[in-house]
């Protein structure tokens, strides 16, 4: 068995001193290995542009599988990662292999841990199939490759999934039961929802926190600011007077405004469709002024703040309204709202991932992490929907009906077959893999990710390893100044 690494790098020391590490990490990972015949190739591009992670995959896929070279498998990496537990994740397969499952930062890591550790981790979303993917050579070139468009970090990796599935590749197909949930429905005019006043709710922006809302709207509003600025607006849940929280704009995008103790705005959007629902959360980090939007588990953007959030004091918290006692900008939601939870912590995009996927109960269970409010909407009294944290943190309903529907579909859904490799990572797992990868970062990449998901086989076909372009600068059996034989370094003008 013939196995290549092909790692993308640039011309940088700090890079070098990666390769080091990962060279002779692998050299003693795999020094049992005596029936693996494999390298590392490092594909050093020299452009003076972000990575082009695909481009360079595609480069050294095609230097290894030559008829003088022929390597049967590919393993394609990130030259950060370092597998620490042999699961055997290298053997032989005869499908798309995702192996990067658990991952653990340095200052994490210890030598007393044992692959038991990770049992119950969870992949970072659940089509995730970057960092370490292994697929047979002939596989590869059926698909044509990794996309060439990609330059800078994100969707590169979701973009070779999508190749996977429109090729008919394997995939681990996952099943789905209908989900239901209890919501209050809201008339856009009269009905909103407030909790209760106490030290908890009051002091809610004072630390750490985060907020978790589904919800639907019925219609995006339809009146333009300028006309009526009671109308041109959904509030989902705010602290009024200066509104810091989430909202539904008149220009079809979920928004989240955040006001500083100097009453300057911060806000980010992402747009949005009428009567489907969706899963927002709002997590804010005190200690380094960070508020960060996910919707569907997935980062939108973390604003980095200059100042706290404003001192808002005893205002109330607000379920679909901006302030039913003012004149201007009530803003009444029209739509459904369900499931309410809210955490007095900062949650990391993983945190947020499980929560999205496994829903408040089951993600409580598994992570330990108690919401100090959850609003199910299953069970009251009269006009009060209870906390059922037992934080007596109720939500006073008016003029809202409570209903019972379906919130997804039963669904059949592929994601990536996977090993359970264990990967100690050189930096920051969520900031890189998660942080980065966000529409509002690399709103171009996204867009080439959706033109293949819309467009298929056609699109795939005219872009991959049939019309890959580079220039060879040189190649040499080097890293750092050590000369080996198990890697391989690339300079190449993209």
């Amino acid at each position: 068995m013939k196995l290549a690494f092909i790692i993308p790098t640039n011309k940088s020391k700090e890079e070098e001193s990666l390769r080091e590490k990962l060279f002779f990490h692998m050299e003693y990972f795999l020094k049992d290995k005596e029936k693996l015949d494999w390298k590392l190739f490092f594909i050093e591009q020299l452009t003076k542009k972000p990575l082009n992670w695909g481009k360079c995959f595609n480069i050294g896929a095609k230097f290894v599988t030559t008829d003088e070279e022929f390597y049967n498998y590919l393993v394609f990496q990130d030259i950060r990662l370092h597998p620490v537990f042999d699961n055997n994740i290298y053997n032989p397969i005869d499908k798309p292999m995702h192996l990067g499952y658990s991952y653990i930062g340095e200052e994490e890591y210890s030598e007393d841990l044992s692959s038991e550790d990770f049992i119950n981790d969870q992949p970072l979303y659940q089509t995730f199939a970057g960092g370490s993917i292994m697929i047979p050579s002939n596989l590869f070139k059926l698909m044509n490759g990794f996309s060439n468009k990609y330059w800078g970090y994100g969707f590169h990796d979701d973009d070779f999934f999508e190749r996977i599935k429109i090729f008919n590749l394997p995939t681990d197909v996952k099943y789905t039961k209908d989900t239901e949930l209890n919501y209050i429905k809201l008339n856009g005019q009269t009905s909103y929802a407030q909790f209760t006043e106490n030290e908890v709710i009051d002091g809610l922006f004072e630390d750490d926190f985060t907020i978790n809302v589904k919800f639907k709207v019925d219609r995006i509003p339809s009146f333009d600011v300028s006309k009526d600025n009671n109308r041109c607006e959904y509030q989902l849940i705010c602290k009024p007077g200066f509104h810091s929280g989430i909202s539904i704009t008149n220009n079809s995008t979920l928004k989240l405004n955040v006001f500083d103790s100097k009453d300057e705005l911060e806000s980010t959007e992402i747009r949005i469709q009428p009567k489907i629902w969706y899963d927002v959360n709002w997590s804010y980090d005190r200690d380094n002024l960070l508020s960060s939007f996910y919707v569907n588990g997935r980062l939108i953007r973390s604003i980095k703040m200059k100042n706290p959030i404003k001192n808002y004091d005893k205002c109330p918290l607000y379920v679909g309204v901006g302030n039913p006692k003012g004149k201007q900008w009530r803003s009444y939601y029209e739509g459904n709202i369900s499931t309410i939870s809210i955490y007095k912590k900062y949650m990391d995009a993983l945190e947020i991932d499980q929560l999205f996927n496994y829903g408040v109960e089951s993600f409580t269970k598994t992570r330990g992490i108690l919401p100090i409010t959850y609003i199910p909407f299953k069970s009251g009294y009269k006009n009060m929907s209870f906390d059922m944290s037992k934080n007596l943190n109720h939500l006073q309903l008016i003029q809202c009906d409570i209903l019972t529907g379906v919130l997804k579909k039963a669904t059949i859904k592929s994601t990536p077959y996977r090993k359970h490799g264990i990967f100690r990572y050189n930096g920051n797992i969520m900031s890189d893999y998660i942080g980065k990868k966000s529409y509002t970062n690399n709103k171009n990449n996204y867009k080439i990710l959706t033109e293949t998901v819309n467009g298929g086989e056609p699109v795939v076909k005219s872009d991959g390893l049939n019309n890959l372009r580079f220039r060879l600068f040189k190649r040499f059996q080097t890293v750092g100044n050590i000369s080996l034989d198990k890697a391989e370094i690339l300079s190449v003008q993209l």
